[in-house]
């Protein structure tokens, strides 16, 4: 589903990512973890096709992005891909169930109140919210209409970006049970990159970045001991 060969990047002369190679499968829960600063949403929106000024190789769903034409990666990324911003990213003058169909009819798909889209309300329990506003919402409701909305066109991969950052403790845990559960039930290939600990307990491949490369990781234990290491180093 998603191949990086031998990808750097690098800004104003530092090297931000070097000699990335990374690979995800479909049905895959990941996550990539990092210290701010790290690159790991950089990495993340090479493979998001957002940002296109690297050196290697990137395949997304079989497409070898470097010999796409930009309207075939836009397309790509309209029909394909899910995303779920850490500022939610819902618009203030929609209301809920408006936000949430928005991308797929942009996409060219009508969405209907069908067996899906009950379903996707449900188990995010955010029927009540379908006719409010997002400014009427706490952080965690709008966080939850915003997976509905990276979910709702039934894309390949759903991208997360610090999904958690702007939630307290209590919320960013409530939050967690219901994306597990809405990754389970929709058998949703997830790629998220985060800080927290916590978040990253829903995935099952761990990677950590540091100083420019991509680590695999056993298990969370390992990701807490390099984020002490990090700390340590100043």
């Amino acid at each position: 589903m998603i191949r990086l060969e031998n990808v750097s990047k690098s800004y104003n002369d530092k090297m931000i990512l070097e000699n990335i190679n990374f690979e995800v499968e479909q049905g895959d829960r990941v996550v990539i973890l990092g210290k701010s600063g790290s690159g790991k949403t950089t990495l993340l929106n090479i493979i998001a096709t957002i940002d296109s000024n690297y050196s290697g190789n990137v395949y997304l769903f079989n497409n070898y992005l470097s010999k796409l034409k930009n309207s075939d990666i836009a397309k790509l990324r309209r029909d394909q891909l899910g995303f779920i911003f850490q500022d939610f990213g819902l618009l203030e003058n929609f209301n809920i169930e408006e936000n949430i169909l928005l991308p797929s009819r942009s996409a060219g798909k009508d969405i209907k109140k069908d067996e899906y889209f009950n379903k996707l309300i449900d188990v995010l329990n955010i029927e009540n919210l379908l006719k409010r506003y997002p400014s009427e919402l706490s952080g965690g409701e709008k966080q939850r209409a915003a997976i509905a909305r990276a979910i709702i066109k039934k894309p390949k991969l759903v991208v997360a970006d610090e999904i958690t950052s702007a939630l307290d403790i209590y919320t960013s845990k409530e939050l967690i049970i219901y994306l597990d559960d809405v990754v389970t039930k929709f058998n949703i290939t997830l790629l998220m990159v985060t800080h927290d600990l916590e978040v990253a307990r829903v995935c099952n491949k761990v990677y950590f970045i540091r100083h420019g490369h991509l680590i695999e990781l056993d298990n969370l234990n390992s990701a807490e001991k390099l984020f002490y290491q990090e700390s340590n180093e100043g």
